[in-house]
């Protein structure tokens, strides 16, 4: 018992000198920072954990940004070191090539590695110099001409099995059946086809494979060890074979993802989008390690999966809610065959409008985007701020400024179309950002949008006379989000009852 007293007085004096050292940050951040001029809630002054609150558990991540613009103005606080814009101007300036705005620390936590390790991936890297260097070699194999003449047949082909697939469970259910389930399981085989060289199998077993599991736990685990240093730090210490699973999901990922590096070494069929990397990589003698496209091709099915998946779901929710944009759609789709080609689908003016305007209001990664601001500060909506600050501009704001897109919150395509430009602001094409913007936007866009495309077409030209389902309404389709969308009821049930010929 005595060494256990002996201690009391040491922990004692530990505690008050940890919980005095707090007290003074906490004043200093909310009394000296540069940012105070800066309007914003009085608790961004102290702390991202209320963001991180209303992000993570209420799941309302972008909603919170656009409630605290509406409140706050187009220069809003939402943390100690961190703020939002949603100005146009300010929009430019953030993400300009070559501004100088690199992206946050926050993007380290994301994907299949742990801070420092292994090496980032494209997505992760904030050095321009190295992430231009990356998406050098990674260019050629994401171009729309690339990706038609190599992969197009394969996203046809599991697409068209999706359709049957939906087809069988409506026959299976009395003509209800979860359509996101399935676009899920497409948008995932899809991906992990391109990027392994063998799909992860979810079309054919009707289930998501477990590195899709491994995923939401290596993203959770390290989002906690950047909002919760000390809580990450503690539970890891606990020796619970869960918790040491959940820790170590990452490790998973990366045992999985190097399966891209066998199969891009491969002469049989199992090649993949890697395989034509290296070779020309070599060519040019820039080098691949096997961690780097590992890294990569889990980077890349994280990226390329849900997302996908559900704007699909929303696309298709969008268009059986309005009869009238069902009609007009399978109207133009009925002129052309099923096997159209990508670059055919690309010209048909409908479709790609209800697709655009999906994406404005369902961007399927809606949340704020971190930057760093530059040697030197910059000023943004009459505000300085001092060199280090992080600074968002938010997709779901951009898309929902009145100033640029007339009735905002309006599902209307024909603001797309070629003989409805008018309706657009000059400055719409710039505000619509879905799939980022300036030297960071997605690589993949051009697989995305063939996807879109030929799912949307397969989906509605068989399924003319499709409805939604009684218990798919406005409620069950509310938006979470904490970096990706999903709709609330984690469903889209459609009604194929009516459909001739199921």
């Amino acid at each position: 018992m005595l060494p256990s007293t002996s201690l009391a007085p040491t922990l004692t004096a530990a505690a008050s000198f940890f919980i005095i050292a707090l007290l003074i940050l906490l004043l200093r951040r909310f009394f000296t920072s540069p940012l105070n001029g800066i309007p914003g809630p009085w608790w961004a002054r102290l702390s991202d954990l209320p963001l991180f609150y209303k992000s993570a558990v209420c799941l309302q991540q972008a909603q919170t940004v656009e409630e605290l613009h509406r409140k706050y103005g187009s220069i809003v606080r939402i943390a100690p070191n961190e703020v939002a814009v949603s100005s146009l101007a300010s929009f430019k300036v953030v993400n300009k090539i070559g501004g100088g705005f690199v992206k946050s620390p926050w993007y380290e936590y994301i994907g299949p590695t742990e801070k420092n390790y292994p090496p980032a991936g494209l997505f992760q890297q904030n050095d321009p110099h190295k992430h231009a260097m990356t998406r050098k070699l990674f260019a050629r194999g994401f171009t729309a001409a690339y990706l038609r003449a190599e992969w197009e047949d394969m996203v046809r082909n599991k697409t068209a099995k999706a359709v049957e697939g939906i087809a069988q469970d409506a026959r299976d259910a009395r003509g209800v059946c979860d359509v996101r389930r399935w676009l899920t399981f497409l948008a995932s085989d899809v991906i992990s086809e391109l990027m392994f060289g063998e799909s992860l199998g979810g079309l054919e077993t009707q289930k998501m494979h477990a590195f899709f599991h491994e995923v939401r736990s290596s993203n959770l685990a390290s989002l906690l060890s950047y909002h919760l240093p000390l809580v990450y730090s503690a539970l890891s210490w606990i020796p619970l074979s869960a918790l040491t699973d959940f820790f170590n999901a990452w490790k998973s990922l990366l045992d999985i993802s190097s399966i891209a590096y066998r199969n891009s070494l491969s002469n049989a069929s199992n090649k993949n989008i890697f395989s034509g990397i290296l070779a020309k990589a070599e060519e040019d003698d820039e080098a691949l390690t096997p961690m780097q496209v590992t890294v990569e091709a889990g980077s890349f099915i994280i990226a390329g999966s849900e997302t996908t998946s559900e704007s699909l779901t929303y696309l298709i929710w969008a268009v059986l809610k309005r009869p009238e944009v069902q009609n007009e759609l399978q109207q133009e789709l009925a002129k052309i065959d099923s096997g159209a080609s990508d670059a055919e689908l690309e010209k048909l003016p409908v479709l790609n409008a209800v697709i655009k305007e999906t994406l404005r209001l369902y961007a399927a990664i809606p949340m704020p985007e971190p930057r760093v601001v530059p040697k030197g500060g910059v000023t943004l909506e009459r505000q300085f701020l001092p060199e280090g600050t992080v600074v968002n501009t938010t997709p779901w704001v951009s898309h929902r400024d009145s100033a640029i897109f007339p009735d905002p919150e309006k599902f209307d395509f024909r603001r797309w179309l070629p003989d409805g430009s008018a309706t657009l602001s000059p400055d719409a094409r710039t505000a619509w950002w879905p799939f980022g913007a300036g030297s960071r936007t997605c690589i993949g866009q051009h697989l995305a949008m063939m996807e879109m495309r030929l799912a949307t077409v397969l989906f509605f030209k068989r399924f003319a006379g499709a409805k939604l389902a009684s218990d798919t309404t406005d409620d069950s389709m509310i938006m979470n989000n904490y970096v990706v969308i999903s709709p609330k009821s984690g469903k889209m049930k459609v009604d194929f009852s009516n459909v001739s010929g199921l």
